[in-house]
């Protein structure tokens, strides 16, 4: 999988991140250098917080209300371990995999199950539909559905389960047709979901389950007026077919 990526920053995180998940080997170990789960716990926040949210240690230490910089240095290092109720907060401000401090994947953000009733949810809490479109093999007009929100400093990211497409007529569209329908129950206009051809990186990380804001590389994406045109003659047949339900 790692060969069809485009982009060398992702594929270089999950080189890392896989490197360090796949080592059977264990250096011998030094009893006066830090070592073992606390290490290793602490790389993987610190790849979280250089490599895919970009955010200075003093930046972290506000997000997780710790009182000095040298605090977060000495957990990342692993000099002490991360407290438990600390590694639960990382996880769900940042929406992270279970598995991802301890070890047991590479993925290392959750994607959210993709249907109307989870779109509806993510609308009522105040989050932009934003549909990222895949800005090479436009044969097909890939997509993926996401959802974002600014909170408490920075940008939620979040990214559904499925592969969708402007093209398709089977399940590619009715993936895309589960945020339309969220959208039409709240009586939102079709203009209210972004609609981005993003970067090659931000396609991979996507791919990859490290999609957030170091490597969305949100300052690149463009509007696709492709898959715009597409998106805005589906919403519009899917209002009109509502509403001749409603008027018989």
């Amino acid at each position: 999988m790692l060969e069809s990526a485009g982009s060398v920053v992702v594929q270089e995180v999950v080189k890392v991140l896989m490197a360090r998940l796949l080592s059977r080997r264990k250096p011998a170990i030094n009893e006066s250098e830090p070592h073992g789960y606390a290490v290793e716990v602490g790389e993987r926040i610190r790849t979280l917080r250089e490599d895919l949210l970009g955010f200075s240690k003093r930046r972290m230490c506000e997000l997780l209300g710790l009182n000095s910089v040298t605090l977060l240095e000495r957990y990342e290092s692993g000099i002490e371990e991360f407290p438990l109720s600390l590694t639960r907060r990382v996880e769900e401000l940042f929406f992270l995999n279970a598995d991802f401090l301890d070890g047991g994947t590479v993925s290392v953000f959750r994607n959210f199950y993709l249907c109307s009733d989870e779109c509806a949810k993510y609308l009522g809490e105040g989050y932009e539909p934003v549909l990222i479109c895949n800005p090479k093999e436009r044969s097909e007009l890939f997509c993926y559905v996401t959802f974002e929100r600014n909170t408490v400093g920075f940008r939620e990211l979040h990214v559904g389960s499925l592969l969708s497409s402007f093209v398709s007529s089977g399940g590619g569209r009715l993936n895309i047709q589960c945020l339309i329908n969220a959208m039409l129950d709240a009586n939102l206009p079709a203009a209210r979901a972004k609609i981005y051809k993003v970067s090659e990186m931000a396609w991979d990380a996507a791919k990859f389950d490290c999609y957030h804001l170091n490597t969305a590389d949100l300052s690149r994406r463009v509007t696709d007026f492709e898959c715009c045109d597409v998106w805005g003659r589906w919403y519009a047949e899917s209002l009109e077919s509502r509403q001749r339900w409603i008027d018989t």
